[in-house]
């Protein structure tokens, strides 16, 4: 089993570890994240990838939905050990040869994905912006629901 070599990247991934982040596309202010939740809808946002289901990422780029298939055939066994998984999807977004896309890794607490939470990948347009949250702002009496 072969892993990428971060020397022939092709695509970017930034990681964001457990800040709570904000992406967006700064031109439309149109939000890919919201901190928590994923904006399936989002125009610039090509698919994302979750460590908890990694065989079945949510692609809404065709190119990147035919190069995710052809990947999978040559790798199925990189999923069948669970750790394996995580540098199967970085070999594949390492190697994937679109440079007007960028990946953003995040790992979230988020209950949803089990009590460990998870990693996701958004593979996004190479302008899209990341903010971390004003946890300040995000506490405040002003932010609250009553």
């Amino acid at each position: 089993m072969y892993f990428a070599n971060k020397f022939t990247s092709k695509m970017r991934i930034t990681d964001y570890g457990y800040l709570d982040i904000r992406i967006y596309n700064p031109i439309t202010e149109e939000e890919i994240i919201n901190f928590m939740s994923p904006n399936y809808e989002a125009e610039s946002l090509s698919g994302i990838w979750f460590l908890d289901n990694p065989e079945n990422p949510f692609l809404k780029n065709k190119e990147l939905e035919e190069e995710w298939d052809t990947f999978m055939k040559d790798h199925k066994e990189s999923f069948e050990v669970g750790p394996l998984s995580f540098f199967a999807i970085e070999e594949f977004l390492l190697t994937y040869n679109d440079e007007s896309l960028q990946t953003i890794r995040h790992s979230s607490s988020a209950i949803g994905h089990g009590m460990g939470g998870t990693v996701a990948w958004y593979v996004v347009d190479s302008y899209i912006e990341v903010e971390e949250a004003d946890l300040e702002r995000m506490n405040s009496d002003d932010a609250r629901i009553n």
